[in-house]
C-alpha cells in the first residue's frame, strides 16, 4: 500500500476531530439531562473510547510500526482534549443562545425531542453497492424512528 497523500491524511484527521467534537457536544447534552446516555440513538457512542479513534487512524494509515502507532495515539489523545472542549463549549453556547432568545416567549424548560448523530469513525472502508444500499436503508429506518416519521 502506498502512503496516503497529504490530502487523504488531512481528511482522516478531520474525520477524527469531528468525532471527538461531537463527543463533547453529546456529553454536554447528557450532563444537562437534555438527553439520556441510555438513548438508543447514542448506543454506539456510549462505548466509544479515544483509543478506538486512534485505532481507526492506525488502520486507515496502515501503520504497523509500534513507534508510529504510539506517536499517532498520543496525537489523538491531545486532539481529543481540545476537540471535546470545543464540542462541549459550542453546545453550551448554542443552547444558551436558544434559551435567551426564547425565554420571553416560552416558559417551558428546553428539551430535546430527537437527536441524529450517527457515529462514523475515520477511514471507513469502501463497501459494495449492495452493502451500501443495506446501510443506507438501516440508516433511513433509524432516522425515521428517531424523528417519529412514518413512510420513509
Amino acid at each position: 500500500m502506498t502512503e496516503p497523500s497529504f490530502h487523504q491524511q488531512a481528511v482522516l484527521w478531520g474525520q477524527a476531530y469531528e468525532v471527538l467534537v461531537k463527543r463533547g457536544g453529546i456529553y454536554y447534552l447528557v450532563e444537562r439531562q437534555l438527553v439520556s446516555a441510555e438513548r438508543t440513538s447514542l448506543a454506539t457512542w456510549n462505548g466509544l473510547k479515544v483509543k478506538d479513534v486512534a485505532k481507526a487512524i492506525h488502520l486507515a494509515l496502515d501503520l504497523t510500526d509500534p513507534d508510529a502507532q504510539s506517536f499517532v495515539s498520543a496525537a489523538v489523545e491531545h486532539m481529543a482534549l481540545t476537540a471535546f472542549g470545543t464540542g462541549y463549549t459550542a453546545m453550551r453556547a448554542y443552547l444558551a443562545a436558544i434559551e435567551s432568545a426564547t425565554r420571553p416567549f416560552v416558559s417551558k424548560k428546553l428539551s430535546v425531542k430527537a437527536l441524529w448523530c450517527p457515529l462514523s469513525l475515520p477511514g471507513a472502508s469502501p463497501v459494495s453497492e449492495d452493502e451500501h444500499a443495506e446501510r443506507r436503508t438501516k440508516s433511513l429506518d433509524a432516522f425515521a424512528s428517531e424523528f417519529a416519521i412514518d413512510g420513509i
